[in-house]
């Protein structure tokens, strides 16, 4: 197909789920395209392993043990909704206990763990119109004990974190690429602290969720996303080398000069192809910057700025690679909607050969898959006929569907 396209020097990276065969055709790739020198660095980071699909392994194995444990709510929800009389009885307790909100309790589907969580996160909300409803309605006799709404609690909390980011890493409308390492170390330390939690069910659940994590992005991750997370101008190197000694990690620095190292020589190879645009000794003003004053997070970036202003030394840039690391890095601006690829694109002429491979980098989409599809545990939904119709055919209706729902949003 690549060469039916005619598309083989124009390929960056390809992004599939988590399967052997997937494996093993991107490493035939690699190989016959890579002696060809026709994708970067000979193809070392060519392979995107879904990041919504690495989610759903995480979670969905182990919400198969949750069915015993979340019952209760599951049935109080069930009973509310089982007839409008009830229904009524339990908007009447919501106002009698004086809780004031729009939420619509919603019955899971026990094939998308996000459901689960969306259920108990709005059970939890009307948990005093539940212990309310059962003392004025003999009939209902669901209702969780203190010790379960306190375990629905806690798993609701666990897992807010992974219906965030699968959110974040399924996004269709905006660039993911540079925030995926920052959600990777989120989830890295989310998984640590529980680990060592005191709720024995989390800390099982964390342990194991470490080590699918740990299979995927702790010894496999791809350097990529590390180096998008680098080319946004509010992170840069700087920021990197911040977040990843605040984890305290052992081999953080080795991780830090990797990446390092990589963005160095996918820029060579960038600097060879756009030699002619690259314009030595440009832009060497490093102006400092007054800010006010920050407040220290973990994952902070206004707690990185005191780090980083203190750190910065004036040096002159031989590359605009160097140019840009060196550059002041842009200041968070509080309900800023940022968008780097208008960034990048106000700043081609300044960084001529980085904001090409910028532009190649930020391309990179984490997912392959919308985030309601994402948090399905089902099977396939094409089926044999689907499997049938040929390329041509499939092309066609995924280009007329996407169009049509350009228009209806241009509509909204």
């Amino acid at each position: 197909c690549i060469s039916k396209w005619n598309i083989q020097s124009k390929l960056f990276s390809i992004t599939a789920d988590n399967c052997s065969t997937n494996d093993s055709a991107i490493t035939t790739l690699t190989r016959n395209l890579g002696r060809r020198h026709l994708i970067p660095m000979q193809g070392q980071h060519l392979h995107i392993r879904c990041g919504a699909h690495i989610l759903n392994l995480m979670v969905q194995d182990d919400m198969q043990d949750l069915h015993d444990t979340i019952s209760k709510v599951r049935e109080s929800v069930k009973y509310v909704n089982g007839s409008p009389k009830r229904l009524h009885s339990f908007k009447d307790c919501i106002r009698t206990v004086g809780l004031i909100g729009t939420k619509k309790l919603t019955y899971d589907v026990p094939t998308r763990w996000n459901s689960t969580y969306i259920m108990l996160r709005d059970a939890l909300f009307y948990k005093d119109a539940f212990q309310h409803l059962a003392s004025v309605d003999p009939n209902y006799i669901n209702l969780p004990s203190e010790d379960e709404w306190s375990y629905a609690t806690t798993l609701c909390q666990f897992l807010k974190l992974f219906y965030n980011v699968t959110n974040i890493f399924s996004a269709t409308r905006n660039v993911t690429a540079n925030v995926v390492f920052e959600e990777i170390l989120k989830l890295r330390n989310h998984l640590h602290t529980h680990s060592v939690a005191g709720n024995d069910y989390i800390r099982s659940l964390a342990i194991k969720m470490q080590g699918k994590f740990d299979k995927y992005w702790k010894n496999d991750y791809n350097v990529l996303f590390a180096i998008a997370f680098v080319l946004d101008p509010r992170s840069k190197l700087g920021y990197l080398k911040y977040v990843l000694e605040k984890l305290n990690e052992r081999d953080a620095m080795v991780q830090y000069e990797k990446v390092e190292r990589s963005l160095h020589e996918l820029y060579a190879e960038y600097k060879i192809v756009y030699a002619t645009y690259d314009q030595e000794n440009e832009n060497a003003n490093n102006t400092n910057v007054e800010f006010e004053e920050e407040r220290p997070s973990i994952f902070s970036r206004d707690a990185f700025f005191t780090y980083y202003m203190s750190s910065v030394s004036p040096q002159v840039p031989r590359t605009d690679l160097e140019a840009y690391l060196t550059d002041p890095i842009e200041r968070p601006r509080p309900n800023e909607n940022f968008c780097i690829l208008n960034w990048w694109k106000e700043n081609e002429s300044k960084y001529r050969v980085l904001s090409k491979m910028a532009r190649d980098i930020l391309a990179i989409p984490i997912s392959t898959v919308a985030s309601e599809s994402s948090f399905s545990t089902a099977g396939r939904i094409i089926n044999d006929y689907r499997c049938s119709t040929t390329p041509e055919t499939v092309e066609a209706l995924v280009c007329t569907q996407s169009w049509i729902r350009d228009e209806d949003n241009s509509c909204e």
